[in-house]
């Protein structure tokens, strides 16, 4: 966790905004992307693994163990989420099927080589880290069926709410910022590492998108 961008992430994803998020998913249930990935995901999950790359408070695995997921690992820049995520799966009583790593993936995977999965997740993930074709390079690798990912449009509106939003960011941490990475780099580097996509849904900001392994 020794990059800028990393510290900022941990700072200002804290136990508090943790706990706000949690309250939210409890009582609205998971937000509308997320959902919609889910919705891609549901009918894959039965005796599937998965690896939540930034999975927050752990929507996507708490909500895919109810469709028979078997085995879950969540990676996150913030130890916040990781200890909220954790309690919430104690909760639920699924916390032995779920490993948590805390710190930058890309880092990990250097000394972890057993970090992969089914099925693997990136829900609002690669608009927070610089090298995109690192991050979603790595967890493709990963990844033995499917990779499904939510990431902003990168249309004009996208890129300047994007502005917006990092200039108000910045007042509270001159660390973290957001980046919006082209779709067609996202489809190239896919392609590359033999995947295809196969479902798209848009809102009006964000995409959810899901990519099947093809070899």
């Amino acid at each position: 966790m020794g990059c800028s961008q990393c510290q900022g992430i941990e700072r200002l994803f804290d136990s508090k905004v943790a706990r706000r998020e949690l309250r939210f998913y409890r009582w609205m249930g998971p937000r509308r992307t997320t959902s919609i990935l889910l919705s891609f995901l549901r009918p894959m999950a039965s005796s599937s693994s998965l690896l939540d790359i930034g999975g927050g408070v752990g929507v996507i695995q708490h909500e895919l163990f109810d469709s028979g997921l078997n085995h879950a690992i969540q990676v996150d820049g913030a130890s916040a989420y990781i200890q909220v995520s954790r309690e919430e799966a104690n909760r639920r009583g699924h916390s032995h099927r779920t490993d948590y790593f805390h710190g930058d993936f890309v880092e990990l995977v250097q000394d972890k080589s057993d970090l992969g999965a089914d099925l693997v997740t990136l829900d609002r993930v690669i608009c927070c880290y610089p090298l995109m074709n690192e991050l979603l390079g790595s967890a493709a690798d990963r990844a033995r069926r499917a990779v499904a990912l939510v990431f902003p449009r990168d249309g004009f509106l996208s890129r300047m709410a994007g502005r917006i939003g990092n200039l108000f960011v910045r007042l509270f941490d001159p660390d973290y910022k957001m980046y919006i990475h082209a779709s067609a780099d996202v489809d190239r580097l896919m392609h590359s590492r033999g995947f295809k996509k196969i479902k798209v849904r848009k809102t009006l900001f964000w995409q959810v998108q899901l990519f099947l392994r093809t070899k």
